[in-house]
């Protein structure tokens, strides 16, 4: 791997990410279906919403770990992403995460607007905005959006874990000659005042702001803001007459 190819791999975690969330509004229809079962039984005083959150939940978990794992045997290994099990395996468990917040967020939408076209406009309306604001389109973000929108953007953290799975421990020699004085790398290099015409995968994770967090805490921000959604899933359903 050479440095001029780094971007490429950002493009290919990025990929996953926005693929897979945009792939989510296909559990509304289902959900709607649902939905007037839900209010019928409720209004029959048959169970009330929390059960039917914790059966949505549990149930949706292994189509959408199959989902995650079908895409990662296929692409992690046809784009040639890190040649390590554990990488890969890393890789398959961050993007379950975002494909299951992208779940929750898409049938919160439903529940707050149960109208299918309606519901379906406003789920790619927020992906998009999450993907505008994610970190990969714009490396710097204003202000105004990066101090809320980035921060509670379920695409911000699961962009950060595949990159810091991918690139850490990665060396990626540079275009140029140190004695030439010709070196010119794609990213800020520490590895230059070494004596080494090359960028390794750290300097690459500081130059995108990715060093400030570690991994744990990025997945327990991601696991967190799939707990708000399923919450919120849940409060607006028992509200739901």
């Amino acid at each position: 791997s050479i440095d001029s190819r780094i971007n490429d791999r950002l493009s290919v975690h990025f990929y996953g990410v926005a693929f897979l969330a945009f792939m989510s509004v296909a559990g509304i229809p289902s959900f709607l279906e649902e939905r007037a079962v839900l209010m019928r039984e409720r209004r029959n005083h048959l169970y009330t919403s929390a059960p039917y959150v914790l059966a949505n939940s549990a149930a949706t978990v292994p189509f959408l770990f199959i989902c995650s794992v079908l895409f990662s045997a296929v692409a992690y290994w046809a784009v040639g992403l890190r040649p390590d099990a554990q990488a890969f395996f890393r890789f398959v468990a961050f993007l379950f995460l975002s494909v299951y917040a992208a779940e929750c967020q898409a049938l919160l939408i439903a529940a707050l607007v149960p109208l299918f076209v309606a519901a379906l406009a406003i789920c790619a309306f927020a992906n998009g905005f999450f993907m505008s604001v994610q970190g990969y389109f714009l490396r710097t973000i204003p202000t105004f959006w990066r101090v809320w929108a980035h921060q509670i953007d379920y695409e911000t953290w699961a962009f950060q874990l595949l990159v810091r799975n991918d690139l850490t421990g990665l060396v990626f020699p540079c275009a140029g000659d140190i004695a030439a004085r010709t070196c010119q790398c794609s990213f800020p290099s520490s590895l230059i005042a070494q004596g080494q015409c090359a960028v390794s995968g750290e300097d690459v994770i500081r130059s995108l702001n990715f060093s400030n967090i570690s991994t744990v805490q990025a997945s327990f921000i991601l696991v967190a803001i799939i707990v708000v959604y399923r919450l919120a899933f849940w409060a607006v359903l028992a509200r739901n007459k």
